[in-house]
């Protein structure tokens, strides 16, 4: 569909071609491209030269088996979600705190008659009432109601409906409406995911097919002299692609179905059959696989095709010969064959180049995928909440502690952070304790010392101080945290924002902290910069200044832009001018904890801290990720996904330099005729073999390297700071026996696929001297 420029008719005027003359040409080159004749061509050719599309039947199965794979896990979470939503209650909302006038109101205004009618029409299959004493003695009513649907939807639709209010009522939903959230999320997670697979499948491709092209120069040279344009090559070159992936198609799946039973480890997990055997998911797979096709050989095309037949036909000889003087040197003698083979790299750089960066792909992504399993691991064993309790109004710490008794339970987690930018206070540091956070600071007024605001105050409480010392709500990696209560010159620091450890403060070292007495000049506090808005405030204000010595050095959990403070109440009201407020708690429970006792802590709760004012419960989903998990094992999967990536890199070797061992027959022959020996073409070879595996070596360590960190820096780092994931903090872990599996297999291929070539030229040899022998004898 070649772009058809304006030209001057015989009357001289120009001539421009419009959207109906694009629209026609479309029109045309996609009936010329899905002609019969294109298809059987395609498939003809890939069956008939299989061997040598080998590398890409490989290719496409794993490409595939990968989007199979995919799905087969979405599916089967989702299943585990929803059996563990149906085992955990069968109910959808949840109404309490109703007095009896206001349960009767309910009742006689609308639930009686509603109970008459069907259930598409009153919106509920059923429902349930019970009584509990509050924390008051107060008897109050609980209505729960299992709905038409679980969209959460219906559960507003309900609640409004019906009139449940009151002023201590309180409204939450249950597993069954939570798990609609996970089963979206859980899907989004599968799109993108495979639109990334589809990425990197189109890079592999083009990577592959660069290496095809310029192997076949003089074959794609003969198409172009008798005529075959962009248009014609891409025909042949997407259908040829295109009839692999409908060969592998039943294969690829195949393996889909080995990879994921490798992943299931019982406890729920099943094989999802409609993934497979559903007509809109073959019909999905099969646009996904064409368009990352026509995505990978569309700049390959493009790029063959900008160049001139005579320049492909003259580009035949790609290989060692030396065809001239004016590029030859001495060939034998010191120079061979080290210093031969070392110029040929050199004059071949752009090739090789493309295959170390195609092959080398491969073993990186199986390093990278090592990552992102140990990631998955953290996630699995980090203590994530079951549900969270928020109230508008402080919640009370002799209400917390009696959720200590709760059966199951392994702490509560709260905080009271206040922001130092929103009380006007600031950090004096030396430079040497602001180390990464330099950036962000501005000069303090003691001289050589620097000051910030970017932190916030925690206070620690004695409640607090028994769930972080007794059941570990916090980590302690340096000193005694009880020291900030029992000294009240000691305050506690954590060094981490955005889930990086960004200063550089120890156990012992001393920190001012400034408390705002009195403000000069008007400061204008819209300004969203924090430094200017602290210089400011350092050129115009007055400050109290409290010396306090670090006791100890915590991990508060989660972290967003801003690393903590923790001090006592004493001087938490000093240095913010307020009391410290809890207004949201975050149960965690144990590992085996039922879902009998969480609804049982459910209950407790709402009972104990029903009345506060702005009451919430929030459901995490923590309960369907430990259920989705234990189903199958993520990173198992992640694990044999990156092993099965890795093992198409000796494919890419193999394909890349036995096509080149076949180009550089000629110069074997002229070699040997010449009068070297076999062992000193031997020796050729294996200087090729090594230099590639000291050059494969070096890009593997490079592009491992390189792609881990940023993987790791935009999971860990990045995400976070945009506000996205859910605080957890990961460890860059580079394990030495998979970075040695990484360049043993690249090592290894290369020297492989550079001597086996070799090995086939002096067979191939040898069968012609030994027909041309027998030809003399008769």
């Amino acid at each position: 569909m070649g772009y058809r420029k304006p030209y001057y008719n015989e009357d001289h005027k120009l001539v421009r071609y419009g959207i109906g003359d694009a629209v026609a040409d479309a029109a045309t080159f996609i009936r010329r491209f899905f002609a019969w004749r294109n298809i059987r061509h395609a498939f003809a050719g890939v069956i008939k030269g299989a061997r040598g599309y080998a590398v890409f039947y490989a290719a496409l199965i794993l490409i595939q088996s990968l989007f199979w794979t995919v799905w087969l896990i979405c599916d089967s979470r989702i299943a585990a979600m929803r059996a563990e939503a149906d085992s955990g209650c069968d109910w959808n909302v949840t109404v309490e705190g109703l007095t009896h006038d206001e349960w009767v109101e309910c009742y006689n205004g609308s639930l009686m008659f509603a109970d008459e009618q069907k259930p598409s029409e009153r919106g509920y299959v059923s429902y349930t009432v019970s009584s509990y004493y509050n924390a008051q003695s107060e008897v109050r009513y609980r209505v729960r109601a299992r709905l038409i649907s679980d969209s959460p939807a219906e559960a507003s639709k309900f609640t409004a409906r019906y009139g449940f209010e009151g002023e201590a009522v309180t409204v939450t939903v249950s597993e069954r409406t939570e798990v609609y959230y996970r089963v979206a999320a859980c899907r989004k997670n599968a799109v993108l995911t495979t639109v990334g697979l589809g990425v990197l499948s189109a890079v592999i491709l083009l990577l592959l097919f660069l290496i095809r092209t310029n192997q076949f120069k003089f074959t794609y040279g003969i198409y172009m002299a008798f005529g075959a344009g962009f248009e014609k090559l891409l025909e042949t070159a997407a259908w040829e692609m295109f009839a692999v992936s409908v060969l592998t198609f039943v294969p690829a799946a195949l393996f889909s179905v080995l990879l994921f039973l490798l992943v299931l480890r019982g406890g729920g997990g099943s094989l999802a059959a409609g993934s497979l055997l559903s007509l809109p998911r073959i019909a999905g797979a099969l646009c996904w696989t064409l368009s990352i096709v026509f995505v990978s050989v569309i700049p390959a095309v493009r790029i063959l095709s900008a160049s001139t037949p005579v320049k492909l036909l003259s580009a035949a000889d790609n290989s060692n010969y030396v065809s001239s003087p004016r590029v030859s040197f001495r060939i034998f003698g010191k120079s061979f064959p080290f210093h031969y083979e070392c110029f040929s790299f050199l004059r071949l750089r752009k090739y090789y180049i493309a295959v170390l960066s195609a092959a080398v792909l491969f073993t990186t992504l199986f390093s990278s995928g090592l990552l992102i399993a140990d990631m998955r691991r953290t996630e699995q064993e980090f203590e994530l909440p079951q549900f969270t309790v928020t109230a508008t109004e402080g919640i009370d710490v002799s209400d917390i502690e009696v959720l200590d008794d709760i059966e199951g339970l392994k702490y509560v987690r709260w905080s009271t952070p206040v922001s130092a930018t929103a009380c006007a206070s600031h950090a004096v540091l030396t430079r040497s304790q602001a180390r990464s956070i330099s950036g962000d600071t501005v000069n303090a007024q003691q001289d050589g010392m620097v000051a910030s605001n970017g932190f916030r105050y925690i206070e620690l409480s004695e409640e607090l101080l028994y769930e972080v010392n007794v059941r570990g709500a916090w980590d302690v990696a340096e000193g005694d945290l009880s020291s900030v209560l029992s000294d009240a010159d000691t305050a506690a620091v954590s060094l981490y924002v955005n889930n990086r450890q960004r200063l550089n403060i120890h156990a012992g070292d001393t920190l001012i902290l400034a408390a705002l007495r009195a403000q000069g000049a008007p400061i204008d506090y819209t300004r969203a910069d924090k430094r200017w808005i602290l210089s400011r405030q350092i050129a115009d204000c007055y400050f109290v200044f409290y010396e306090v010595t670090v006791g100890a050095v915590v991990d508060t959990g989660s972290t967003g832009d801003e690393f903590s403070v923790v001090v006592s109440p004493e001087l938490f009201s000093k240095l913010t001018g307020r009391s410290g407020e809890i207004t949201s708690l975050e149960l965690v429970f144990e590992p085996g904890a039922t879902h009998a006792q969480i609804d049982e802590a459910r209950d407790t709760v709402s009972a104990q801290l029903g009345g506060y004012e702005g009451f919430a419960l929030g459901n995490t989903g923590r309960d369907f990720e430990l259920a989705a998990d234990s189903s199958q094992s993520p990173v198992a999967g992640i694990i044999y996904g990156s092993v099965a990536v890795m093992l198409v890199s000796p494919l890419v070797w193999m394909f890349a330099q036995i096509h080149f061992g076949y180009k550089r027959r000629k110069e074997m022959y002229i070699l040997s005729a010449m009068g070297a020996a076999d062992r000193d073409l031997s020796s050729l070879f294996l200087w090729s073999g090594a230099l590639l595996s000291a050059l494969a070596c070096v890009f593997t360590l490079v592009f491992t390297s390189l792609l881990r960190r940023l993987i790791f820096f935009f999971i860990n780092e990045y995400l976070p700071s945009l506000g996205f994931g859910r605080g957890i903090r990961y460890d860059y872990v580079f394990p030495w026996w998979g970075l040695l599996v990484c360049v043993a297999v690249s090592s290894a291929a290369a020297v492989i696929s550079t001597y086996l070539p070799f090995r086939s030229w002096v067979r191939d040899r040898d069968l012609r001297r030994r027909a041309e022998a027998g030809a003399d004898g008769e």
